[in-house]
């Protein structure tokens, strides 16, 4: 299933840089909510995506409803990133690596999709919040993390937090 923001700025013609231009929307924020990396839509970009489907003619409750199950784009957006999550989940099959000079969350990372930025994308996470969170500058897991991994059921949270924690704490 397509990124609900996605398919409906589709719908209305606008390219992905258009769209950004016309809404005041830099490049990298249009790519963040097409790859799914903001946990939520800021009301300024449902605002926007309204704005075009209206100005387009594209009705988005009825595309939303038909082909989402949902009724707002809020929630179309969650449900779509909780499916592409769990698409993915085989690769969390790995345990954490207890590591001294390397944060165990950042070989996590490694193990499961290569680079930090894979491992956002993959998820639906933020980038911003994952980066803290691997650098030690966060010391709990963020709760967008924590959400994440419990969806892919990943079997050694409760580890991977302890570990990170250890870590972050003896550096």
């Amino acid at each position: 299933m397509e990124n609900p923001y996605r398919r409906l700025r589709e719908l209305t013609a606008y390219s992905q840089k258009d769209f950004a231009a016309t809404f005041g929307f830099a490049k990298t924020t249009m790519t963040h909510i097409e790859s799914g990396q903001f946990a939520d839509l800021s009301d300024e970009m449902i605002v926007s995506l309204g704005k075009a489907c209206a100005e387009k003619g594209v009705n988005a409750k009825q595309v939303l409803k038909d082909e989402y199950n949902a009724e707002t784009l809020q929630d179309a957006y969650h449900s779509w990133q909780s499916g592409e999550r769990i698409q993915i989940a085989y690769l969390f099959r790995v345990s954490p690596r207890r590591a001294i000079k390397e944060s165990p969350f950042d070989l996590l990372i490694l193990d499961v999709a290569g680079s930090r930025q894979k491992f956002c994308k993959m998820l639906k996470v933020p980038s911003a919040t994952v980066m803290r969170y691997a650098d030690g500058t966060t010391r709990t897991m963020p709760k967008v993390i924590e959400a994440a991994l419990t969806e892919v059921q990943y079997g050694y949270l409760s580890e991977l937090k302890e570990m990170q924690t250890d870590w972050v704490d003896h550096r």
